[in-house]
Parts: C-alpha cells; sequence; structure tokens
C-alpha cells in the first residue's frame, strides 16, 4: 500500500492524519555562475554530488547556462543589505525587466531567440547566504506553462546535449531558460522515476505563447529516453503509454479499485488517463 500511496494524485482518498518528520534549522549558501554549456555539462555530475542542490537554467538558442548551486553551512539570518538586494532583483530584474522581456517576445514571436540571448547575457554572478527557508525559495512573478520530463541520470548528457543543438539551431520559438536538477530514485508506484536516479528537464512556454511548437516537438521526442511526464505540469501521456512507461500501473488500479469502487476520487483527467475513458 505503501508504495501505491507515495504518488497517487488523489486517486486513493483524502489523509486525515498525517505525521512530518522534521531536521532542525539549516543554511545555505548559494552560488550563481553563468557559464558556456560544454563548461557546465563537463562538472554537472560532480557538482550534483559535492552540493546539497544543483540547478541549471540552459537558455534555448544561446549555448549558455545558469548554473546555481546550494551547500549546507551552519544557521545564520540573511543580512537585511542582502534582503533589500533580493527584493530589488526579484522586483526590478527577475520579474520586472524579464516580464518586459517576455512581452515582447510574445508580440514578437520570431524574436525570441534574440530574448533568450539578452536574458543570458543579463545575469550576473552572485553568492548568498541565510536560513534555508531565506535563500531557497525564488519568487516567480512572470507566469508560464509548463512541461517537466524525468529520465535516466546515465542518459543525461546525451540528451541534453542534443537538446542544446536542436535549439541552437530551431529554438520554437522559447525564450525561457530550461531548468534542470536531479532526483533520487523513488519506490513509488507511479512515481516518474521508477526507482532510478533521474535528471528532471523543465521547460516553459510564456502565458499567452502557443505552447505547441515546443511541447508537441518535446512529447514526441522524449520518447526516445523514456521520458516520464510531471503530473503536476503538461502531461499528454495516453493510457497506453503510461501502462508502458509505468510497469506496476495495472497492481496501482487494482489497489485504486479496493479503495475507492464507487470512483469517487476520480475526474475526468484522471479516468481518461488510468481508465482510458475518452474526455
Amino acid at each position: 500500500m505503501g508504495n501505491a500511496l507515495h504518488v497517487s494524485l488523489g486517486m486513493l482518498g483524502v489523509f486525515t492524519k498525517l505525521t512530518l518528520r522534521v531536521v532542525d534549522l539549516y543554511g545555505l549558501q548559494e552560488r550563481n555562475e553563468v557559464m558556456d554549456f560544454a563548461d557546465g555539462l563537463a562538472n554537472f555530475h560532480k557538482n550534483a554530488q559535492s552540493h546539497r542542490h544543483l540547478e541549471w537554467f540552459l537558455f534555448p538558442g544561446t549555448n549558455k547556462l545558469q548554473q546555481k548551486t546550494l551547500s549546507v553551512i551552519e544557521p545564520k539570518p540573511m543580512s537585511h543589505a542582502q534582503k533589500l538586494k533580493d527584493t530589488f532583483d526579484s522586483v526590478v530584474t527577475l520579474n520586472g525587466a524579464f516580464y518586459v522581456l517576455c512581452e515582447l517576445a510574445r508580440m514578437k514571436p520570431e524574436w525570441s531567440k534574440k530574448v533568450s540571448q539578452i536574458s543570458a547575457n543579463s545575469i550576473p554572478n552572485t553568492r548568498r547566504e541565510g536560513y534555508s527557508y531565506e535563500v531557497f525559495p525564488t519568487p516567480r512573478g512572470v507566469k508560464f506553462n509548463e512541461s517537466e520530463y524525468f529520465i535516466k541520470l546515465s542518459d543525461f548528457d546525451a540528451c541534453i546535449t542534443e537538446v542544446n543543438q536542436i535549439l541552437l539551431k530551431d529554438n520554437k520559438y522559447s525564450h525561457f531558460p530550461i531548468e534542470v536538477r536531479t532526483h533520487k530514485g523513488e519506490t513509488g508506484m507511479l512515481s516518474p522515476t521508477q526507482g532510478e536516479d533521474c535528471a528532471v528537464l523543465s521547460f516553459h512556454v510564456y502565458k499567452g505563447m502557443d505552447c505547441e511548437p515546443l511541447f508537441k516537438w518535446l512529447y514526441e521526442y522524449m520518447k526516445k529516453w523514456q521520458g516520464r511526464p510531471h503530473w503536476g505540469k503538461v502531461n499528454k501521456l495516453s493510457h497506453i503509454e503510461l501502462q508502458n512507461l509505468y510497469p506496476k500501473l495495472n497492481r496501482f488500479l487494482q489497489i485504486r479499485r479496493e479503495y475507492d469502487p464507487d470512483n469517487v476520487f476520480m475526474n475526468r483527467w484522471l479516468e481518461d488517463k488510468f481508465l482510458n475513458h475518452r474526455l
């Protein structure tokens, strides 16, 4: 039951009692560096292993990326000056200026590659420290649609190299940076990791722009890598495709029927994906 409940999308009912395991307060040191794609890839796995958190922001069509690393330090509060700088950067740069660039790309999609280049050239190298809850969150004021795929970590180098090369030739009107992170393998029947350590690639399209050129290509392309989409984001997989990618799906559905024989916790989207009902 535990492996079914791990990722159940609400199909096994409602939690009425929950116990959380917490850790002591800790601090984080964040470093942001802009680098060429080849330099980032050369040290990706080493950096992923040596930091608590590694994240990339790959700017499509530019051959450049921003690398963000987080390392655990002794707990200490963020300085007042850093908080003021964070507020300014969030309001003026990360959300204000980027919003204007996104609007330009929306009005003139053919400018999207130029917008991506401007963004990549505008990112400074930074370092900051503070309590974990002060450093880790990132305010997101610019709205977007998103599709995110889990692939085997062992396939990452080949996949991201090909993605970068494809978008250098044709960025598919995409100017939002592609987020990359790593994820440990999980035992959940519906976990997109399916027990494998994974790289996670997240693609975004600014709200108001046509998602299809990027997301349709992504849906077809990720079949090559047996990519499994994040359940809470754009997910185009059919019922048959889910069965192929999730070997324990039928066992999960058997458990689901035992706990919800009347389909009380299903909706039209879940029925289409898991019961093969048409919307």
